[in-house]
This record gives C-alpha cells, structure tokens and sequence, in this order.
C-alpha cells in the first residue's frame, strides 16, 4: 500500500515540476521531473512484483520491467 501511495506521490510530484518548469523556462526542472517520473515507474516495476509474487506470478515484475524500459 505504501508503495502505491508513494508511486502516486511521485507522479505528482513529476508532473508538478514538468508543468511549472515548462511555464517558466527552466528545463533543469523539466528534466527533474521527468527523473522524478522515472522514480515512479521504478515504483510501478516493484509495484508489479508485489503484485505478481501474492498471485503466483513471480514473473510478472520482468515483463513489467521489460516494458517499462522499452516504453520509457
């Protein structure tokens, strides 16, 4: 649970910082924020294994991981 909280607070977060670096002109903060949703789909390949390990699919968190870093 915490971690879905966490990936959800991260999300905000990045999308916070893209949108005000964008309005100002700041594309250092642009690119923290689009670290800052990086974080978050790490948080979302955990999130997955989790997931996948309480429904007896230990390997859901490669595929996750795997489109995670053909996507991103």
């Amino acid at each position: 649970m915490f971690i879905a909280i966490s990936m959800m607070l991260s999300w905000f977060i990045a999308w916070y910082e893209i949108s005000t670096g964008k309005k100002r002109g700041h594309p250092s903060i642009v690119a923290d924020g689009k670290e800052t949703l990086s974080d978050s789909f790490v948080e979302l390949t955990v999130l997955g294994g989790i997931v996948g390990i309480a429904m007896g699919l230990p390997y859901l968190d490669y595929i996750i991981g795997i489109a995670v870093s053909v996507i991103y």
